[in-house]
């Protein structure tokens, strides 16, 4: 169960005021207005910064333009291996790394909890240099599955997307595996100067509320500890984009600024972001 101290002042105000039905119409077309001030200063933003990786968004198989943000940040810095690791993939279909897989031959591996989109993704991608494995991670079985599927210690592209633990699975996997890139979904709910991390729990299942995951600030400040930098936000507001210091160098355009510089608004559902969830 959600307890009050899992969550700031502010998400345990909007819970009570999205309890009374006034309130909740107020609140709707607080979040409304905020969304389009914040897209305002977004495409300010762009405009100005060319170099900004939401100028090269585009989608083959992914959701927000994943494809070309990832496609630039490889332009800039190269690859090595040409391997990438995704989890939360569900069947393939729709994703980060199948263009990297059927378009530009890369090979890697693909975790997932589901046993049906597992045995679907398996058919699909038949004869293609991918290794579909059947596991829901833990902090505790992440670094043993990895082994298993026969990761290598430094890999090009790593992406997280568990609706959950994605904070801590990233954490996990930092002191054995170096991918050079790392796209992580990112909680823009709580906007870009909170420090916010779900608490970790290995049962824990997403429940389309806006608890899951981490506030930007927090996974920079993981990414620091880990010797990454973050490069740019997708210009929904759902993941964020990571790059080793040692290759990142020059590349990308303020990196030694303070997250709220990449930070995107959530520019997906009615509310700022997935609805908040009832704490007692």
């Amino acid at each position: 169960m959600l307890q009050r101290r899992d969550v700031p002042l502010w998400y345990r105000t909007e819970c009570l005021l999205m309890s009374w039905w006034p309130t909740r119409r107020l609140l709707f077309q607080f979040h409304r207005v905020r969304k389009k001030l914040y897209q305002i200063r977004e495409q300010r933003c762009q405009a100005r910064q060319p170099r900004n990786l939401r100028n090269l968004e585009k989608c083959v198989y992914s959701q927000n333009g994943e494809d070309g943000i990832l496609e630039e940040i490889l332009s800039r810095i190269g690859t090595t291996n040409r391997f990438f690791v995704e989890f939360g993939v569900q069947d393939g279909q729709q994703c980060c790394t199948r263009n990297l897989l059927e378009n530009e031959g890369w090979s890697g591996v693909w975790i997932e909890c589901s046993e049906d989109h597992v045995a679907n993704g398996r058919q699909r991608f038949r004869g293609l240099p991918i290794n579909v494995v059947h596991q829901f991670l833990t902090a505790e079985n992440i670094v043993a599955t990895f082994q298993d599927a026969k990761v290598p210690s430094e890999f090009d592209v790593m992406v997280i997307d568990v609706d959950g633990n994605d904070y801590w699975m990233w954490n996990a996997v930092a002191e054995h595996y170096s991918p050079r890139v790392i796209v992580t979904e990112y909680n823009a709910t709580f906007g870009p100067r909170a420090e916010w991390i779900v608490p970790y729990d290995p049962k824990h299942r997403y429940d389309e509320t806006a608890y899951f995951g981490a506030s930007l600030r927090s996974f920079a400040q993981l990414a620091r500890k880990h010797r990454y930098h973050l490069v740019g936000c997708d210009s929904m507001g759902v993941n964020a984009f990571f790059v080793r210091e040692d290759v990142a160098k020059d590349a990308f355009d303020g990196v030694e600024k303070p997250p709220a510089y990449h930070y995107v608004a959530p520019h997906y559902e009615e509310w700022f972001g997935h609805p908040v969830k009832n704490v007692e």
